[in-house]
């Protein structure tokens, strides 16, 4: 299995540097909220040189459970997501708990060693990789004290516990 994928069709405006691809962020973030969506995704490569950076960025307006499609289940926010893997879809409910969020994703006949899950570096944003590449990003409006991914007749819990800052 070769790991090359096709580079994205970019077009003559491809970002120049870290602030082209900043800008190329907010300008996705602001067509999504003049288009009235929730969500944003994108992504491109750019190059210097000899070096190549491929990126990929997801974003959604507003809090974490707000927008989206949000349900309320016994008084509790829901979003509910389905994320793509190849040809593979899964479901994916985040939800608010006590001290932090709760990820349920359906993933029927995945091995648990192909999951990873971890946290970005400043610990605002869980990151689930599937087989190596990313299947999805969730940001939380806190920092993430614990992350307990637990892989279950496949269904895939991932409890996040919120960074408490004494004061």
């Amino acid at each position: 299995m070769s790991d090359e994928r096709p580079a994205p069709d970019r077009d003559d405006d491809s970002p120049s540097g870290v602030l082209g691809v900043v800008r190329q962020i907010v300008d996705a973030l602001a067509d999504a909220e003049r288009t009235g969506r929730k969500t944003t995704a994108g992504g491109g490569r750019w190059s210097r040189g000899t070096r190549s950076v491929e990126y990929g960025f997801t974003g959604r307006l507003g809090g974490l459970l707000e927008g989206g499609d949000a349900d309320r289940e016994g008084g509790t926010q829901v979003i509910r997501e389905t994320l793509s893997h190849g040809d593979e879809e899964y479901l994916v409910d985040v939800r608010e708990v006590a001290g932090g969020v709760l990820v349920v994703a359906d993933a029927p006949g995945v091995d648990t060693d192909d999951f990873r899950i971890r946290l970005t570096d400043d610990r605002t944003t869980i990151v689930v990789v599937l087989d190596g590449e990313s299947l999805g990003r969730i940001s939380l409006p806190w920092r993430a004290a614990d992350v307990d991914p637990v892989y279950h007749h496949g269904v895939l819990e991932i409890s996040v516990t919120q960074e408490v800052v004494d004061r």
